[in-house]
């Protein structure tokens, strides 16, 4: 009796696939798919057991991706006997995140690339893989370069690239941005001249040269702290007198303290109680 040729061979450890696209966006495309489908067909010839599939939708640019830095830990524990990954370019595209994957390789820990016919085990099969991982990084160093240059050009013809700056309003793309009447002072005035920490809406926010600026949205919530720290930005949370976060009780009305700079707030005076070390 033949074998049938399309059987996989016994199974030679069990692992973890990885998959990755760099923006949520993507990841609605074909891209996750073809990296799959390539990562089972290799895994059915090599007779390897894919015992978990890891998706991931975030830049490799950058160290810190959960779920990468969730399958190595995995691996490196021994949960799984390996790792496999469609190409290099998509398990890392930052030369840190290749030196963790390249220590699970030096203790002998089998790393596949699906679409890579790359020998990991051999000097020089480490030494290519090493090599296209320089060129992914080098990638997103490019194309940092290019953005750059971009939002030069842009700012040289006069119009902000991104989206409105704190004191203007956005009038559309490619088009000059406006002041902004109830926010601008705020930028216009030195910190160092406020003598409150906040201002809600609708309330005034008195300076020491005595002029007064009022916003416009009726939201008593809505702060602005002499940082220029807003509730939307890196907000304002619960504190006790030294500063540190606590969960409130319902109804808190005692002491915030500015995620940003860390001065201290009342939040019935509106005054800066202290200085937390945070403070810049």
């Amino acid at each position: 009796m033949t074998n049938n040729s399309s059987s996989p061979a016994p199974s030679k450890g069990r692992f973890l696939a990885y998959l990755r696209v760099s923006t949520p966006k993507q990841g609605e495309g074909s891209s996750l798919i073809t990296q799959r489908e390539a990562i089972a067909r290799f895994a059915h010839r090599r007779g390897l057991e894919i015992v978990g599939w890891y998706e991931e939708k975030e830049s490799a640019a950058r160290r810190g991706r959960p779920v990468f830095g969730q399958v190595l830990r995995l691996v490196s524990s021994g949960k799984a006997d390996g790792l496999i990954v469609h190409k290099v370019d998509r398990s890392a595209r930052n030369l840190k995140d290749w030196a963790d994957l390249g220590e699970l390789i030096d203790r002998g820990v089998p790393v596949y690339f699906a679409g890579d016919d790359l020998d990991l085990t051999s000097r020089s099969g480490r030494l290519a893989a090493d090599i296209q991982a320089v060129i992914a990084a080098d990638y997103v160093r490019n194309l940092k370069e290019e953005a750059k240059r971009g939002i030069q050009k842009r700012l040289e013809q006069g119009f902000c690239p991104n989206g409105a700056p704190l004191g203007y309003l956005d009038s559309g793309p490619a088009k000059v941005k406006r002041i902004d009447p109830s926010r601008a002072p705020f930028i216009r005035m030195p910190p160092t001249s406020v003598t409150a920490c906040i201002a809600p809406s609708r309330c005034y926010c008195r300076f020491m040269i005595h002029e007064e600026i009022r916003t416009e949205r009726d939201n008593t919530d809505a702060w602005i702290c002499v940082c220029l720290n807003e509730p939307h930005m890196d907000g304002f949370f619960p504190c006790d007198s030294a500063g540190q976060e606590m969960d409130p009780v319902d109804g808190w009305t005692e002491l915030y303290v500015c995620h940003r700079c860390g001065r201290i707030i009342d939040q019935g005076s509106l005054k800066i109680v202290t200085q937390t070390s945070r403070s810049a």
